[in-house]
């Protein structure tokens, strides 16, 4: 019994074993982002940070959550670590006293939001992709995102719609707080790494830096981005049931395989091979010759043959030879087999 080939045991172990690592670590998630600006990933404002150094403005980042009236445009990316009432008070203050605030966040920060006056409509927009409303944004007509982004409410009258989604959905606004200005953005990603080369992002980005003041500072808050511990690894028995069912096909083929590759006993040699008799080349060569219809070659053989034998000893007889060859011609198997014995006697007698 033919066993299975090596390549296929090979196979079903690797489809096996990439199943069940999918079981046990695909239902992790990654670490929620914090768009810093330290960070290099596509999901980070690093890219930002230095193009704001090289447009020759001093570019500071706050470690320290030191709000200052020298820092006159401010970034706050998506804090991992909620403002307190009183940090949030601060950078009213900052605002208030002329500053410029640049809030992205795809999800709520209670204290801030609340201390600016910015209300979320409910709901959340993916893939996002935004469209100025008017002429406030210079040469931006388009943006792109993709977060999960959570619309802004602008119910307030100080509250202007910069950037509307498909269906209207307010994605960025600015608003007038004190002698200071705020845009606040739903979506951050809008200024990342990945998404700078987007539609008109990098327009974008150049409208909000274009916002300080010559000379003044753009400051980056960092203070609030604290490293998030990844989750833990999601048990077996979360993994979908899907992957389940391939799991245990894969398993049962594999015992299948396994069970088809088995021989039943030991094996059975094969028979030694034996001598032919001279009699089956014989009746081997006579079946051929009958189911060629060879029997007139066979009396021309067998004449050809007694006429040299009988010519040598007695020509006389060689006219009886040509009887029996006249009277055969055509004849059946038991008529040839009677003109053989004739010539058989013919050569005796010779």
């Amino acid at each position: 019994m033919r066993r299975a080939p090596a390549a296929a045991w090979l196979l079903l172990g690797a489809a096996l074993a990439a199943l069940l690592a999918l079981s046990l670590f695909g239902g992790q998630t990654a670490s929620p982002s914090t768009h810093s600006s330290t960070s290099d990933a596509a999901d980070g404002t690093s890219a930002l940070y230095r193009a704001t150094g090289a447009s020759g403005r001093p570019t500071a980042r706050l470690l320290a959550g030191v709000i200052g009236r020298p820092h006159e445009l401010l970034f706050i990316f998506s804090p991992s670590q909620p403002y307190s009432l009183e940090e949030a008070r601060a950078v009213r203050r900052f605002v208030s006293g002329g500053g410029v605030l640049v809030y992205a966040s795809e999800a709520v920060d209670p204290a801030l939001e609340g201390e600016l006056g910015l209300v979320r409509a409910g709901g959340s927009v993916r893939d996002l992709v935004a469209y100025a409303p008017g002429p406030l944004l210079a040469g931006v007509d388009e943006v792109s995102g993709g977060s999960a982004a959570e619309p802004f409410s602008a119910e307030l009258p100080a509250q202007v719609p910069i950037l509307r989604g498909p269906v209207k959905e307010v994605l960025a606004l600015e608003m007038r707080v004190g002698s200071g200005l705020v845009i606040a953005l739903a979506d951050p990603l809008i200024l990342c790494n990945g998404n700078l080369l987007r539609s008109d992002n990098s327009r974008f980005a150049a409208d909000l830096l274009g916002l300080a003041p010559a000379g003044g500072y753009v400051a980056f808050d960092e203070s609030h981005h604290a490293a998030v511990a990844p989750p833990a690894p999601t048990p077996p028995s979360g993994a979908a049931p899907w992957i389940i069912a391939i799991i245990w096909a894969v398993i049962a083929g594999y015992i299948a395989l396994a069970l088809r590759g088995r021989g039943f006993g030991p094996p059975i040699p094969l028979a030694p091979p034996r001598a032919r008799s001279s009699a089956e080349y014989v009746d081997a060569v006579g079946t051929l010759l009958r189911r060629a219809g060879g029997r007139h070659q066979a009396l021309e053989i067998l004449v050809k043959s007694t006429r040299l034998r009988v010519g040598r000893r007695s020509p006389a007889l060689s006219s009886e030879l040509d009887a029996v060859a006249a009277q055969t011609a055509g004849a059946s198997e038991r008529e040839l087999l009677d003109a053989a014995r004739t010539l058989h006697q013919i050569v005796e007698r010779a």
